[in-house]
């Protein structure tokens, strides 16, 4: 699972901590470093459970839905201009996985950044929230271009 490189044992602040600390520049300072993690557990709905640990298979912890959030806020930590997500809604039912998306939209648009992601399957609500689609079919592009609202 995408979500086991999160240590269990630390808070979502701690875990989001770390990933300033490794991802920011060297000289970012400590108070510097604290309102980027301040930011980012805002703009991913994290503010109530960031002193709860993550949790694992032995410590409960978060939502599995909150794990995913925690995932995909450390990558987005240092608010890169685009980023790549490997099929963030899998192993989610279908309303966490709406969730999901839905928020990432809300942060790409909040800070500019520019998402591109594979989803297998998403359901009409999910999918109506991709501004634009490649639908590939055996390996080669069946479609490039806008979302239904622009067909």
């Amino acid at each position: 699972r995408k979500d086991d490189a999160l240590i269990g044992c630390l808070t979502v602040r701690e875990t989001l901590t770390y990933a300033a600390r490794f991802k920011l520049p060297s000289g970012t300072s400590a108070p510097e470093i604290n309102k980027r993690v301040d930011a980012v557990l805002d703009d991913f709905g994290l503010t109530r459970v960031a002193d709860t640990i993550v949790g694992n298979a032995l410590l409960r912890g978060v939502s599995g839905g909150e794990k995913r959030r925690v995932t995909l806020a450390a990558q987005l930590i240092t608010f890169p201009p685009i980023v790549r997500l490997d099929e963030p809604t899998s192993g989610l039912d279908s309303a966490a996985a709406y969730n999901v998306i839905k928020l990432i939209k809300k942060v790409a648009e909040l800070r500019g950044i520019t998402v591109v992601a594979t989803i297998h399957q998403p359901s009409s609500e999910t999918y109506q929230l991709f501004n634009k689609l490649m639908l590939l079919a055996n390996g080669s592009t069946m479609y490039f271009g806008g979302s239904h609202k622009e067909l």
